[in-house]
């Protein structure tokens, strides 16, 4: 996470004791790599002269003071960020208009214990998942020559209805940092939510209108699985046999008559013909893409495709390909590129932590 502490705090929280207790837990946030902090120089020299601050957080806020003087700056980079606030101001939601940037104002108060300041829970629905959605964030940080921040976080798994539990667990229990992510399960852009999205959103919708809790996020991919987000060259180079020939010049034809149809093309069992679904939505939306990309079926694996699947590996074998490998496949995919730093973003807000040098 990226924790601000503004002028407020510093002026407002001396009033309260447990805040001293908060200034040795986030500095010791600091030191340990695991969150990425934010003050003012002017600040930090204020909290080295305060003579209730413990020596330890002094030691690391001189380090603080000589080595994260340009930190303010680092605030443009993410779109997330918790603005830690006095116990007498309300906690509340906010977004820049400008910059888009999600302001979430916490009391210092519930970040005191340090199971708090823990290296932020990754939720996703399959055990390769958090792996994944990972990459997202060093490929930001890597796009952003942000050498001196390192990808730092707790994985945990759900796995279909368990993931809402694994979530409201969470959310209820208030005490450590989430990012949740979701598939979709959506076949087209105007299909209903997959069920595990639908219920981790609206138990989070009903919750926040009673309980808002600012330390747990749920994202839900503009896709029908994570897969459909994966550079197309990293099929054509891992399925290099030739019954997937096909599939990958079927896919290129339909990224080439309508590029945002392949990311609700089931990427691992194919698009099949729809006549057996007997679904409204689903004809409407891929007759006239069909059509239009000159998609005649063929006989695969006893059944009609429109495009034959990868099968159900895609995933593990992703997981197994080295960064720079993906990262050179979407350096040279413009559209595929900005998907994966704008999800990046929003990722590396709540798992980048700030690289510490073992010195201190």
């Amino acid at each position: 996470m990226v924790f601000y502490l503004d002028d407020v705090l510093i002026e407002e929280g001396p009033k309260d004791d447990r805040y001293y207790d908060f200034i040795q837990t986030i500095m010791m946030a600091y030191k340990e790599g695991k969150h990425i902090v934010v003050i003012s120089p002017r600040n930090v020299v204020k909290l080295i002269s305060d003579g209730s601050v413990d020596e330890t957080s002094k030691f690391y806020l001189k380090h603080y003071l000589a080595r994260d003087k340009e930190a303010l700056g680092w605030l443009t980079i993410f779109n997330v960020i918790i603005r830690v606030i006095p116990i007498n101001e309300p906690e509340s939601f906010s977004t820049e208009i400008e910059t888009k940037t999600e302001i979430r104002s916490i009391k210092f108060s519930t970040l005191i214990d340090t199971a708090s300041v823990q290296r932020t829970i990754l939720l996703g629905e399959n055990g390769n998942d958090s792996e994944v959605y990972a990459l997202f964030a060093e490929y930001f940080r890597a796009h952003n020559k942000l050498e001196s921040f390192k990808v730092v976080y707790k994985r945990q798994t759900g796995g279909g209805s368990t993931t809402v539990k694994e979530y409201k667990t969470l959310y209820e229990k208030a005490e450590e940092f989430c990012l949740c992510i979701l598939d979709s399960d959506k076949s087209t852009p105007n299909s209903e939510l997959g069920d595990t999205a639908k219920k981790v959103k609206e138990f989070h919708e009903s919750a926040s209108s009673t309980l808002p809790n600012a330390k747990c996020h749920y994202v839900i991919l503009n896709a029908l699985e994570v897969e459909n987000l994966f550079p197309h060259e990293f099929y054509k180079s891992t399925y290099k046999s030739k019954e997937f020939n096909e599939t990958h010049l079927r896919l290129e034809k339909l990224q080439k008559k309508c590029p945002d149809a392949i990311f609700y093309v089931d990427y691992k069992k194919g698009l099949r013909t729809f006549e057996k679904q007997m679904s409204h939505l689903l004809n409407d939306y891929w007759y006239g893409i069909i059509q239009e990309s000159s998609l005649q079926t063929i006989w695969h694996n006893d059944n009609h495709f429109y495009i034959p699947g990868y099968g159900h590996n895609v995933l593990s074998n992703f997981v197994e390909y080295k960064a720079d490998e993906i990262f050179e496949y979407l350096n040279v995919n413009p559209s595929l590129q900005k998907v994966w730093l704008d999800m990046g973003q929003t990722i590396s807000s709540f798992i980048l932590g700030r690289t510490v040098k073992r010195a201190i």
